[in-house]
């Protein structure tokens, strides 16, 4: 509405106009009413105005100083007109004041003023009855009278009669129109009669040449009978709310009301109707329509503002052109006026209108930025073009076909229950959306190509069976093509479509983006990925598409379950200048490619598995020499083949060394080019027989290759890593898992894990074992080349000591080497070296266990002076015979070890330290003193001790530790003779709890029980001063059992041992005496010396393996010699203290120790 503010002028009820020129006209009129009007007018009037003598016409004089100023300040009443036929004239219907005539009331020449005030009214009865006219009333001259004229009411008009008019101005072929304002209440009555054609009855009215205004800020209503006089360019209409007869404008503001009760609340005809501007803010209605322009009317505008109302159809006549329908900034959602005969339909300023009237026939139609044309009608037909710059949206649930092309920047959404048919060729940028409904195509390659489209849930976007192109498809909906071609993409963006792609076409992806589909695509015309990126599945387990794929971008596969995909992937020539394809694994599921892919661009495992080809499908491949590159965490292989190189940062996975694969059948993968492995390749599944064949393999950083073997003799099962032809580099590991090998002698080429096939090489250290094998009592160690020198580049596990200790000549179990095949005309071949067995460090570890035992059962008997002290000195004691008499306890301790012969193992027996400590005590139930001197003692004792050592290897390396927990219980008797000789025997037996670890993070446990014999006797030379010197000699005997136990790479069994030792020596001992307080009563120290020998001790530990147990040695025989100290000192009240320390050595190998042993006795 302020738009038209600049045309809105405000007109005084008293204004003066001065002409410049004077004019007579002419009417019949009663002498009565003359008399009245000059009455009227003549206290105001300035003009020399004379009465005729025939009392019919007012004669008005305006030369100057005579101007024609007139004011109506009362109500008359009569026939007749008032009729200013001068230049200039103002008039003015004050408020309160009015008119009422049988004729027209006010009639003004050129550039005058009417004005009825508020408050003012004019009212008109009878034929040609107008309330203002400004114009040439015989309608002698059209083009000389009847411009620059301005009507203006702002109180009531009311006119009834034939052709009246409320408010009517013609102009003639001038330069300038006239004005019209209505502010006020115009109502009129009556209809059109006669035989004229340019006068009809109507609320306003405007005839003219050059273009006149009309504003309407009141109320116009026609309520006059409809009529129509006339055919073709010359019909009449009566009863219109306002006309107009040429070319200006028309604005209804905003408030204001234009009514026709039989006819068209605007209408426009004649042969100058062309160019007429109707504004409509207020309210527009029509019986018969809102607007109607006559035929063959051109360049005519109607323009419904925000806040319009109209009732009615909006009609540009028939036969007319370029007229246009303007929605500015007006909103409806329920516009059900019928706007035929438009040439354009324009939406601007934001406008927002749903068309729902049942039927729209549109020539061309244009939104703006911003609107929103909707079209809800059953029945739609745009022949022209749409200029879509806004929202353009159908609702409609009929069937609804736009012929139109479609342009522009906006958007078209498909929301109706019908369908939509697109039929011209659409060109608009803007988005697509098929909400609801069926958006189709009508012919081929209509669709925007620039458009991205969206299909919802439950809509469908059917391609007609033709090929189309669009910008991009997105939504969750369905999408149908029996035949042709879809081409999208070519924005250029990311797109995700969940819905369901079906029919026999075919699917084209352009354009730089990535597309994603997670539906469950059906069509079957293949697919083609020109640009960008195809991807299947968001993450999820759905997102498939059947039919072969011609790649010249990236397919992307994108799932977190396990999906097959058995179609083809080839590169797609159209391409240029690159046709090669990429394809990308990016789900954390597994894909499986199961046919013979052609493509030659890279593959990209980032994430989850890629499988080319399964057990049923081994001939799978990438075929197409493009890179594969796995990255961490990713996993790549299969039964099949791939025909590039490969550079793996996670996984690759050969047969059922693949999850999904585990427990299925063994399988071969090959790399066709160069592997470069960063990380794990996987051979181990479930038991032997998988093989990785590649060109070449370079080994870096963190590679390693797990795989499966039987660990036994030669030839024995496994997995295999062959390079074919070319060579192994850097270095990988070996991280091999014995399956089921027991362990066995290898002495010819041992068993193969990496094949070297001629002219294949391998580097030095290219490869190495990551964990220590075992199988039985053996180590296998990896040897590069055949020992048949049949393979150089090979490589083998043998149980071979690759670093024997000793000369194989002097070593048990050393193999000599079949004399080699010399081959007439050929080389000598380079000896062979004996085979030497390679023993784990279990065997040394296991084998000094009972040997250590037996060492703690002999040093827990020790002597009768270590056990007691000096006993002998107990004469004169009262109670002989049964019952304790007498009670001790030592504390014993050793820290020994032995030291075995070079070899260790491989000769007797293995070196260990041999530490113990262990708390004994005794009860004495028997004493007694014979005749002849001589006493006896007999009783029980038991003992705790622990035991515990390290063992070294046969290289002199820690094989682990052995320690044991022991309990022991046992009975004791001695014999003293008159003259101090004494016999004495002890029977003691042991239980053991032992436990072995080894530095290979072995352990076995087993327990045991052994029993120990000893038998001791002296005879003690005395010499004077308490000096004696006493030969001794001592034989113990020991049998020791040790349950059968096994670790995890073998079974272990401990044969019974039994043990002879005998000693021979003497004791040099002073016995001193005391009575005195605070010192004891007798106080004896010794020295002694023994030469010890083992006679019979050699534990046998046998280990399982392929060729039956396997028997090692732990050989304590030999000689060794002890001295030592001690001392007893008998205390008051019948206590003693005792102790003895002393050092074993071997002569040569052997026994060294230290022992000491101390202990505190009672008798009574």
């Amino acid at each position: 509405m302020n738009r038209h503010a600049q045309q809105r002028r405000e007109m005084r009820a008293n204004s003066l106009t001065q002409g410049t020129s004077r004019s007579a006209s002419t009417f019949p009129r009663p002498r009565w009413l003359v008399a009245c009007l000059l009455a009227t007018l003549a206290p105001s009037a300035f003009a020399n105005c004379v009465l005729q003598p025939s009392g019919t016409t007012v004669i008005c004089d305006t030369n100057a100083p005579n101007p024609f100023t007139s004011s109506i300040n009362a109500t008359v009443v009569g026939t007749g007109s008032l009729t200013i036929p001068l230049n200039g004239a103002t008039v003015a219907v004050n408020a309160g004041s009015g008119l009422s005539t049988t004729g027209a009331a006010i009639q003004v020449a050129n550039n005058s003023t009417v004005t009825v005030g508020k408050g003012g009214s004019i009212t008109t009865t009878f034929i040609n009855a107008y309330g203002m006219w400004a114009g040439d009333p015989s309608n002698a001259s059209s083009t000389t009278v009847g411009y620059g004229n301005t009507l203006e009411n702002d109180g009531t008009i009311r006119t009834n009669g034939s052709n009246s008019v409320g408010m009517f101005a013609r102009t003639g072929n001038r330069t300038a129109g006239n004005t019209l304002i209505n502010r006020g209440q115009i109502d009129t009555y009556g209809s059109i009669s006669g035989t004229s054609t340019r006068a009809s009855s109507a609320g306003i009215r405007s005839e003219s040449v050059v273009a006149s205004t009309i504003l309407n800020y009141g109320n116009v209503a026609a309520h006059g009978a409809y009529a129509t006089i006339g055919t073709g360019t010359t019909m009449a209409i009566a009863g219109n709310g306002v006309e107009m007869a040429g070319p200006g404008t028309f604005t209804n503001e905003a408030g204001a009301s234009v009514t026709s009760d039989n006819a068209y609340g605007f209408y426009g005809n004649g042969p100058n109707a062309n160019g007429i501007s109707v504004t409509n803010a207020g309210t527009l209605s029509g019986h018969l329509g809102a607007v109607l322009f006559g035929p063959g009317q051109s360049n005519n505008t109607v323009m419904l503002e925000a806040g319009s109302t109209t009732t009615g159809s909006i009609d540009a006549g028939s036969g007319g052109s370029n007229n246009t329908l303007v929605f500015d900034g007006f909103t409806s959602t329920a516009f059900a006026n019928a706007i035929p005969n438009w040439q354009l339909v324009a939406l601007r300023n934001s406008a927002n209108v749903t068309l729902s009237a049942p039927s729209y026939t549109l020539t061309n139609l244009s939104l703006n930025a911003g609107t929103t044309a909707t079209f809800n009608g059953p029945a739609l037909t745009i022949s022209g073009q749409i200029t879509d710059n806004g929202s353009l949206v159908f609702t409609s649930a009929s069937n609804l076909s736009v012929a139109a092309p479609i342009r522009g920047s906006g958007s078209v959404t498909q929301s109706g229950s019908g369908t939509l048919v697109l039929a011209g060729a659409g060109s608009y940028t803007g988005p697509t959306t098929v909400a609801s409904g069926t958006l189709q195509a009508g012919a081929a390659n209509v669709l925007s190509p620039s458009s991205a489209f969206t299909v919802n849930s439950g809509a469908t976007l059917d391609l007609g069976n033709a090929n189309q192109t669009i910008g991009s498809l997105a939504g969750a909906g369905a999408v149908t093509f029996e035949a042709g071609t879809l081409n999208t993409g070519g924005l250029g963006t990311s797109t995700s479509f969940s819905g369901v792609a079906s029919g026999s076409g075919a699917l084209v992806k352009t354009g730089a983006g990535t597309m994603t589909l997670t539906g469950t695509n059906t069509y079957t015309g293949g697919t083609v990925i020109a640009n960008g990126a195809l991807q299947l599945g968001d993450g999820g387990t759905t997102g498939s598409i059947t039919g072969n794929v011609q790649n010249g971008g990236t397919l992307i596969f994108d799932r977190s379950d396990t999906v097959t995909f058995n179609n083809l992937i080839s590169d797609w020539t159209n391409t240029t200048p690159d046709p090669s394809g990429s394809v990308q694994q990016n789900g954390t599921g597994t894909t499986i490619l199961t046919a013979t892919n052609s493509y030659s661009g890279t593959t990209q495992v980032n994430a989850g598995t890629l499988i080319v080809g399964s057990a049923p499908n081994s001939t799978a491949a990438l075929a197409g020499g493009g890179a594969v590159t796995v990255a961490s965490g990713a996993t790549f292989g299969g039964y099949g083949n791939t025909a590039g190189d490969v550079n793996n940062s996670g996984t690759i996975a050969v047969a059922d060394a693949l999850s999904l694969f585990q427990g299925g059948s063994k399988g071969s993968f090959t790399i066709g080019g160069t592997l470069t492995n960063n990380n794990l390749i996987q051979l181990a599944g479930t038991g032997v027989g998988n093989t990785l064949s590649v060109h070449s393999l370079v080994g870096q950083g963190s590679s390693q290759v797990a795989m499966n073997t039987v660990l036994g003799g030669d030839g024995s099962p496994t997995d295999l890593l062959v390079i074919n032809g070319g060579s192994a580099s850097g270095q990988t590991v070996l991280n091999v898992t014995n399956v089921g090998g027991l362990g066995a002698a290898t002495t010819g080429n041992g068993i193969q894990v990496v094949a070297a096939n001629t002219p294949a090489t391998s580097t030095s250290g290219a490869f190495v074992l990551g964990t220590s094998l075992k199988a039985g009592p053996y180590q296998y160690a990896l040897f590069e080349g055949a020992r048949d020198n049949t393979s150089a580049y090979s490589w083998y596990l043998r149980s071979e000591n690759p670093n024997p200790p000793l000369p194989p000549s002097e070593i048990t179990g050393t193999v000599a080497p079949p004399p080699p095949v010399v081959t007439p005309g050929e080389p000598t071949p380079p000896p062979v070296e004996p085979y030497v067995p390679y023993y784990r460090s279990e065997v040394s570890l296991y084998a000094a266990l009972p040997s250590m035992a037996l060492n703690y059962g002999k040093a827990l008997i020790g002597t009768l002076h270590d056990r007691v002290g000096e006993e002998e000195q107990l004469r004169d004691l009262s109670d002989d015979g049964f019952g304790a008499s007498g009670v001790w306890a030592r504390v014993v301790g050793q820290d020994g070890e032995w030291d075995a012969k070079p070899g260790g193992i491989y000769r007797d027996g293995p070196s260990f330290d041999d530490n113990m400590i262990a708390v004994q005590a005794g009860l004495d139930l028997y004493r007694t003193e014979r005749t002849d001197g001589g006493r006896d003692f007999a009783g029980v004792l038991a003992s705790v001790g622990h035991g515990h050592g390290g063992v070294s290897n046969y290289d002199n390396t820690s094989a682990g530790n052995n320690r044991f927990d022991s309990y022991s219980v046992g009975g004791y008797w001695t014999h003293f003779g008159a003259n101090g000789w004494y016999l004495d025997g002890v029977l003691q037996g042991t239980w053991y709890d032992a436990t072995s670890t080894s530095n290979q993070q072995e352990n076995l446990t087993t327990h045991g029980f052994g029993t120990a014999l000893s038998a001791e006797g002296g005879y003690p030379f005395a010499f004077g001063n308490g000096w004696s010197l006493e030969p001794q000699s001592q034989l113990i005997y020991q049998s020791l059992h040790l349950a059968n136990a096994y670790d995890s790479a073998a079974s272990v069994q401990f044969r019974d041992s039994d043990s002879l030792a005998g000693r021979i020596g003497g004791r040099a001992s002073r016995t001193w005496q005391w009575s005195q307080k605070y010192t004891p009563d007798l106080l004896t120290g010794w020295f002694f010396a023994n030469l010890w020998h083992e006679f019979k001790s050699d534990a046998v530990t046998a280990f399982s393996s392929q060729d039956g147990n396997v028997p090692f040695h732990s050989d304590l025989g030999g000689s060794w010699w002890e001295l030592g100290v001690g001392g007893s000192a008998v205390l008051h009240k019948g206590a003693t203290l005792y102790a003895t320390v002393s050092y074993d050595k071997g002569f040569g190998d052997g026994v060294k120790a230290l022992n000491g042993s101390m202990g505190m006795r009672w008798n009574w």
